[in-house]
């Protein structure tokens, strides 16, 4: 059963429970400004969830209902309170955005085919691997790296990907 604890960091002694509840998370991650987490939990079938939780309150996180069986490769609080995830799966690279209201969320963009992909803390997609190759741009204008055999990609931005190869021979 998890449980969420806040404390000062003046005086961590201090510290209270501020919500439990049963659920098979999987992982976490905090906000930009530490006043929220964003857990992501999966049922029986596969199927995820995020649920986004306000440290400075009493309750229940709000929880957004995710992709079937999707593959979430990331997730994360916007400085504005979107909540953004990225899928990849067998059908390609999606972004979808959970808004207040919106449990299911919208579809921001998606690349067919894509097996791997990145993106920034506001969920904007930033690069995608397809047939082979690495693509970097933004807001639908991608065009292709050079040279991106055997290396590992690390992160990306909207001008370049960066990654690790190893020296040949």
């Amino acid at each position: 059963m998890p449980y969420i604890w806040v404390a000062h960091a003046h005086n961590p002694a201090n510290r209270k429970a501020v919500t439990v509840w049963n659920s098979a998370l999987v992982s976490y991650a905090w906000s930009a400004d530490s006043s929220r987490l964003v857990f992501q939990r999966r049922d029986g079938n596969g199927h995820y969830a995020l649920g986004v939780f306000s440290v400075d309150q009493k309750g229940e996180p709000t929880w957004y209902q995710g992709g079937a069986n999707a593959a979430l490769r990331r997730y994360m609080l916007a400085d504005d309170g979107s909540l953004f995830a990225l899928e990849v799966d067998g059908a390609g690279a999606l972004v979808r955005n959970f808004s207040s209201g919106e449990g299911g969320g919208q579809d921001v963009l998606t690349i067919p085919g894509a097996d791997q992909a990145l993106m920034t803390p506001d969920g904007a997609l930033v690069a995608y691997h397809r047939a082979g190759q690495w693509y970097v741009g933004h807001r639908g204008d991608y065009r292709k790296v050079a040279d991106m055999q055997d290396a590992h990609v690390v992160s990306a931005d909207n001008q370049a990907v960066y990654a690790v190869k190893a020296a040949g021979g």
